[in-house]
């Protein structure tokens, strides 16, 4: 996996991070950094953001998404 790849894995995982953290907040904000933390450790270690059995197909559409748009 190239470094462009991995950068950008560490990318969306902030961003998931943020966005739950920005939405759990006002709701729970003991539990807001938390939660974000464990999503976007759950999306960056096995790339199957959804919990769904069909993850390997799942991360060869985001593999197809990178070759489309990252250089190798």
């Amino acid at each position: 996996m190239s470094v462009y790849r991995r950068l950008f894995d560490a990318l969306i995982a902030v961003v998931l991070s943020a966005v739950t953290i920005a939405v759990t907040a006002p709701v729970v904000p003991g539990l807001a950094q938390s939660l974000g933390m464990l999503i976007a450790a759950t999306f960056y270690f096995s790339r199957n953001p959804w919990g769904s059995g069909d993850g390997e197909r799942i991360n060869e559409r985001i593999d197809g998404l990178y070759d489309r748009f990252l250089p190798v």
